[in-house]
């Protein structure tokens, strides 16, 4: 996978199911609240997530950045 570029706001959620959850398998639904809404929009549109009404599916790709990445 080349390197993807999160910004701030989608670091910041990343790290967050990443520190609530560790380490999670594609396919997973995490939740968001309103004030996620940009950086999960953000995600889905680099293919991290897809976004669903208050949650997200995990993609491969997701999982795999959640899989290397330290909190």
């Amino acid at each position: 996978m080349s390197e993807v570029r999160l910004s701030f706001g989608e670091d910041t959620y990343m790290r967050s199911v990443l520190k609530e959850a560790g380490r999670i398998a594609a396919g997973t639904l995490v939740s968001f609240d309103h004030t996620e809404g940009r950086a999960v929009s953000g995600l889905a549109k680099k293919g991290l997530v897809v976004r669903l009404d208050g949650e997200v599916h995990i993609t491969d790709a997701g999982a795999m950045w959640l899989a290397t990445e330290r909190i």
